[in-house]
């Protein structure tokens, strides 16, 4: 529930094309999951492995999903990573969608979001 709140309050506070909304799991409504599924949006607790792991013992409390307006720019909180994040660009512009991650990254960290990582891996 931690990693939630700090993932939403730093997604919350994108700004440009990044601007959008956070969809908490536990919160959404039939309509809603039925838009982000068909836009492939959405992660589901279908994965046997993850589930032999445990990964769903609590699903789908602190997990949510983020979408920029265009749904180009994608977070899943704690799906099967603490946080991952989608960019796409229209077209397969691949350095278009590396730019837009690139950008996201920078205005998470900006937002508080700290991410972890060591040299050696």
């Amino acid at each position: 529930e931690k990693l939630e709140n700090m993932s939403k309050a730093a997604l919350r506070e994108l700004r440009g094309e990044l601007r959008g909304a956070y969809f908490s799991l536990a919160t959404l409504t039939p309509v809603m999951t039925k838009r982000l599924d068909r836009r492939n949006l959405l992660f589901t607790n279908n994965d046997r492995f993850l589930e032999a792991a445990g990964a769903y013992k609590q699903w789908p409390d602190a997990r949510g999903i983020y979408c920029n307006e265009n749904k180009t720019f994608v977070a899943w909180v704690n799906e099967s990573d603490h946080l991952r994040l989608i960019s796409q660009a229209p077209g397969g512009d691949l350095k278009k969608a590396y730019l837009k991650l690139v950008n996201g990254v920078k205005q998470l960290e900006n937002n508080g979001l700290r991410f972890v990582w060591k040299e050696n891996l």
